[in-house]
């Protein structure tokens, strides 16, 4: 630029970086001094870890949990646990064991 005559300008790329810079810096502090609803709006962002694919995180993490039928509620827990120790083997001929994939009902 000294070329022409002018020597305090800056090229365009620093042109630029500087207006991001300054809407970047203006959008945050707007979100600062914004009214509740909106700081509650970052809080709950930030708490979240600012993840701009949230609902696809836990879309995918849900797709991971356990099925229903795979698990036991505390009382059928309970319940296969009596029924195995009132059924335990008394018995020490190998013939009379049997292996199960589920531990049998009471009086099956």
């Amino acid at each position: 630029m000294a070329g022409y005559g002018i020597n305090d300008a800056y090229t365009k790329l620093e042109t630029d970086a500087k207006a991001i810079e300054i809407a970047q810096a203006e959008c945050a502090r707007l979100v600062a001094s914004a009214p509740e609803t909106l700081n509650t709006l970052d809080e709950i962002a930030a708490a979240l870890g600012d993840d701009p694919n949230f609902a696809t995180t836990i879309t995918n993490q849900l797709g991971t949990k356990a099925n229903k039928s795979d698990v036991y509620t505390k009382s059928e827990a309970n319940n296969k646990i009596n029924t195995a120790v009132a059924n335990k083997v008394t018995s020490t001929d190998v013939t009379q064991i049997k292996i199960v994939d589920e531990v049998p009902e009471v009086g099956s």
